[in-house]
């Protein structure tokens, strides 16, 4: 896995670790699965952030499974879902594991835009080392660590 995503198979995939004390979970809500309430805290500063670096991002939501997730819109034709979990706790740290992918709308299907193309790989590619930079900035000393699909151990 790399440090840094980019080069010439797409790095979407990550992993990093966070103090315990830093990962509150978010307040007044109650879901089934509890670290979904990290996740969802933790999913809305890094939209949040990457709103504020100019990307178009829907409202965060909670994964069915656990977790949560986000959609960046990059262009007419290349939408990309961002799902961040939590992996595992150890000790005062949580591990973490991030998923991009792109989705196609319905809207897109129908249109005939369902095709990946090396345009929206490029945005995407762009997109990760963007929450790459939310993350770091975000949380002093995180390292975060990218790979491919391929790479993940989480992938079948």
């Amino acid at each position: 896995m790399r440090e840094v995503p980019g080069d010439s198979e797409l790095s979407s995939v990550a992993s990093f670790e966070l103090p315990a004390d830093l990962c509150p979970d978010e307040t007044g809500v109650e879901y089934r699965l509890a670290d979904t309430a990290v996740s969802v805290t933790l999913a809305k500063r890094i939209a949040a952030g990457l709103a504020a670096k100019g990307h178009s991002v829907s409202e965060v939501g909670p994964g069915s499974g656990g977790g949560a997730g986000f959609v960046c819109r990059l262009d007419r034709a290349c939408e990309i879902t961002v799902f961040l979990g939590v992996e595992r706790r150890e000790g005062d740290s949580m591990c973490f594991f991030l998923i991009t992918r792109q989705t196609f709308s319905p809207i897109s299907r129908f249109l005939g835009r369902g095709a990946k193309t090396p345009d929206c790989d490029k945005r995407w590619s762009i997109l990760c080392q963007a929450i790459n930079y939310v993350l770091k900035d975000s949380f002093t000393g995180v390292s975060v660590v990218w790979g491919t699909e391929k790479e993940d151990s989480r992938e079948p």
